[in-house]
């Protein structure tokens, strides 16, 4: 048994990730951001907020 993970970062697997998410970071089966300088990753994991 074998799977492929999709790219969520890519955008063309129709999961958009969040507008608020600075740098995607594919993950197996999910994604997170890293954040610019000045913001810090929200708890959700998926988008940066302002410290």
């Amino acid at each position: 048994y074998s799977f492929s993970d999709i790219n969520e970062c890519l955008g063309e697997s129709g999961v958009d990730y969040d507008k608020d998410c600075h740098e995607c970071i594919n993950t197996i089966g999910s994604y997170t951001c890293r954040c610019d300088d000045g913001y810090e990753l929200h708890p959700n994991g998926t988008s940066c907020q302002g410290q």
